[in-house]
């Protein structure tokens, strides 16, 4: 999915809703800055990308293009980095790999102790969709484990695995038969 901005204007609050709604449907996006060209000289591309993480922090792995539609100046690289983000939502990632990451990032910071003071143990992950990549984690306690460590684990997920740039939906059980917890 393309979203479109122009960089004369600023982000007005359908953008917003338009974007929410594009995260809470897990589709990859392209966050497009058109009418680069009429606004270069006023600000930095870097400086864009910061007001468009910082507006729409629900989409930190969106990536961002800039484009002059009416003379076609990097329309190509749109083209090429949304196909680089359907490939990516149709990744698999082996179980064990899946495993060998979390391992890490557990080790590296332990999930908080479930309601009753014991450990959360996390057993194992697997991935059970691709588009978007949906992946559930095994636990001793999924309600134990806050939205904060969830993104913890996708930021360790995202960084070691083909989903860099796209939304990962992330599902933690417990053992018990209750309801699963989502994550992004």
């Amino acid at each position: 999915m393309l979203l479109f901005f122009d960089a004369s204007e600023p982000i007005g609050k359908v953008d917003k809703q338009l974007a929410d709604a594009v995260a809470d449907g897990s589709k990859p996006v392209v966050l497009v800055v058109n009418k680069w060209d009429l606004y270069a000289g006023g600000v930095k591309q870097k400086e864009w990308v910061e007001y468009l993480r910082e507006t729409f922090r629900t989409m930190p792995w969106a990536p961002v293009e800039f484009v002059t539609a009416t003379s076609a100046r990097n329309v190509k690289a749109v083209v090429d980095t949304a196909q680089r983000l359907f490939r990516q939502s149709r990744a698999r990632v082996p179980t064990a790999k899946l495993n060998t990451i979390l391992r890490s990032a557990i080790a590296a910071n332990q999930p908080p102790p479930d309601t009753r003071g014991r450990p959360v143990r996390i057993y194992y992950a697997t991935q059970v969709e691709v588009a978007p990549p949906t992946i559930v984690l095994s636990t001793s306690a999924a309600k134990s484990v806050s939205e904060p460590y969830k993104r913890y684990l996708l930021a360790a997920l995202r960084k070691q695995t083909p989903f860099r740039e796209v939304p990962i939906k992330l599902f933690v059980r417990g053992r018990t038969k209750e309801e699963p917890s989502i994550g992004e």
